[in-house]
């Protein structure tokens, strides 16, 4: 199914899901269209040729055309996705998109709507189902876009924006990069070095731009991947604590409740979603 978005021509090229399973992994490959994975259910990483992303429920993962990775899944907390395949063919004076990997608000129920919807070689979906299940699933597809179109960094008169309207370079690597590393909770000095720039410039840009520190966007990361893995796996408080490479369980609780109000298993107890 083909469609114009703001002058961008969406093109759905095929679709399917992944099903929960401890043994899957998906050997290194790429394609000549761009993939996005929508993670919703279970733990797994995501390789690529230089470095290697968490996948877990919540997250988005778009790969550009040409993007070689390999997706595995963790054995205790099995993987499960819905993927797409999109031609996007953009207007003349615009650059094709690069990698999207972020968190993204979406609904699982929703997507197994859409698929049921669309159908399968094994299922029978009417020619009315299909057209409102694809419309749906273009829909969601433009919300991801969308957000790396307006960046994931939020707009303000003063941001600085290169000719295509788009944030600076700068800020979508840095934000990149700590998405990549959060889990070991990279040092200012560290993702300054990773970004080409001095300390003291990331952090006046994450400042003036982002509106908080480089550590506090660092620890919102880690935050957001704790409280997913106590709402949406059977994951240990302990085996969360040493992903995000706590020294101690004792520490891990504390930094959490100083962050949240609560303790781990307080959150967990009032969120968990089976």
């Amino acid at each position: 199914m083909r469609v114009n978005y703001e002058g961008i021509e969406i093109t759905i090229m095929g679709a399917g899901r992944i099903t929960p399973d401890s043994e899957w992994n998906i050997a290194p490959h790429k394609h000549d269209q761009y993939e996005i994975h929508f993670i919703t259910e279970g733990i797994g990483r995501n390789q690529l040729e230089n470095g290697e992303m968490e996948l877990y429920p919540g997250i988005v993962y778009m790969a550009p055309p040409q993007e070689m990775h390999a997706q595995y899944s963790d054995k205790t907390s099995p993987l499960g996705l819905y993927y797409v395949f999109l031609d996007l063919k953009f207007p003349p004076h615009w650059e094709p998109l690069s990698r999207i990997y972020a968190p993204f608000s979406f609904s699982s129920g929703d997507l197994l709507s859409i698929f049921e919807s669309i159908g399968s070689p094994a299922v029978d979906a009417s020619i009315g189902n299909r057209l409102l299940g694809n419309m749906r699933l273009i829909e969601m597809v433009w919300k991801v876009l969308e957000s790396r179109l307006q960046s994931v960094i939020p707009a303000s008169p003063a941001q600085p924006l290169n000719q295509h309207g788009q944030p600076t370079l700068l800020l979508q690597n840095a934000v990149l990069y700590i998405q990549q590393h959060f889990y070991r909770n990279p040092t200012v000095a560290e993702i300054a070095e990773a970004c080409y720039v001095s300390e003291r410039h990331l952090s006046r840009m994450f400042l003036r731009h982002m509106n908080m520190t480089v550590n506090q966007f660092v620890q919102h990361q880690r935050l957001f991947y704790a409280s997913t893995e106590l709402k949406h796996t059977n994951s240990s408080l302990q085996a969360i604590s040493e992903r995000l490479q706590f020294s101690s369980m004792q520490y891990f609780a504390q930094w959490f409740k100083g962050l949240s109000s609560m303790t781990p298993a307080e959150f967990r107890k009032k969120h968990f979603i089976a």
